[in-house]
């Protein structure tokens, strides 16, 4: 992940859905058994729909303003690279359960 200006960025995302509004009609069949195998493992599935379900009633603006607050953002330099790690330590509390 790279801490653009405006926020973090998965460049692979961005270049593929840069300038489109919507990907509905845009979603190819590798994304699509992606989205299938992320299904069919509940705790991945539930990970990824407690972060929809948090972040997605944001603006662009908000999510913004939001990851210049956080500690990834914080610790990682303009055009520098975020760690996973460094990333996993900082939401596992927020969006992982302990078994």
């Amino acid at each position: 992940m790279i801490a653009w200006k405006y926020g973090p960025v998965i460049k692979s995302v961005h270049d593929k859905y840069r300038g489109k509004r919507s990907i509905v009609d845009n979603i190819d069949n590798q994304a699509r058994a992606d989205y299938r195998l992320i299904q069919q493992d509940p705790e991945i599935r539930d990970i990824v729909n407690t972060i929809y379900d948090y972040y997605s009633p944001r603006s662009a603006t908000d999510l913004m303003r939001q990851t210049h607050q956080e500690k990834p953002w914080r610790q990682t330099p303009i055009n520098g690279i975020t760690t996973q790690i460094i990333v996993k330590n900082y939401f596992k509390d927020v969006f992982v359960k302990e078994a």
